[in-house]
């Protein structure tokens, strides 16, 4: 069984995450359907990486990553569909997959450009339900990402800033990038990252 994940800035108000579903469905009707998350803050790519970043590494192999936080939609901006290793990603290429990418080997990345897998009519505002949610479910169905369209080499898609802090040899100058719900501050300070400065710190002080 297929698992797709979801994650959109759409909100539970509206009918948006629920017509995607029905979209896969209609494709896909074994697909198992994860909404990972659709309360991105509006047009936010950066917290939606971050959730993505997240959330990825816990889900099965094979699993397929629908992701939708498009500001740019209706623009020039591309379509694009990414295989690594263990995963599927399909989104708007304007950052939101990056951080999950650059920490997966990348097997191969396409732009979506092969209309026949898009639903009959596309609107310019709802790429989530007209082709992100279809390529999703026809990728879960073993559609192989060569027909999808062209091929992209990596260094082609849009990147985000280093999910990194900056480590100087007595400083850690780290940024807020999100403030969940409980009040949490997140860092991009990685715990193995500080970990290693601290040790550095401990052999310098002998």
């Amino acid at each position: 069984m297929a698992v797709i994940a979801l994650l959109t800035d759409f909100g539970t108000k509206d009918i948006y995450a629920g017509v995607m579903k029905v979209v896969i469905w209609s494709i896909c009707p074994d697909a198992q359907i994860v909404d990972l998350t659709h309360e991105i803050t509006p047009q936010d790519i950066t917290e939606g990486a971050l959730a993505l970043w997240g959330a990825f590494r816990f889900f099965p192999i094979g699993s397929v990553f629908c992701a939708v936080v498009d500001p740019g939609v209706g623009t020039e901006r591309r379509a694009i569909a990414v295989q690594t290793q263990e995963h599927f990603f399909v989104g708007p290429d304007n950052g939101l997959l990056w951080w999950v990418l650059s920490e997966s080997k990348i097997i191969k990345c396409v732009e979506l450009r092969n209309s026949t897998f898009f639903l009959p009519i596309v609107s310019k505002t709802f790429h989530g339900r007209d082709i992100f949610a279809p390529v999703s479910a026809h990728i879960a169905r073993g559609v192989s990402l060569e027909e999808f369209g062209p091929e992209l080499d990596s260094d082609e898609i849009v990147k985000l800033p280093p999910l990194k802090a900056e480590m100087g040899e007595k400083t850690i100058q780290a940024k807020v990038i999100h403030i969940d719900r409980f009040g949490n501050a997140v860092t991009n300070l990685r715990r193995e990252d500080f970990v290693k400065y601290l040790s550095n710190l401990e052999e310098k002080t002998w």
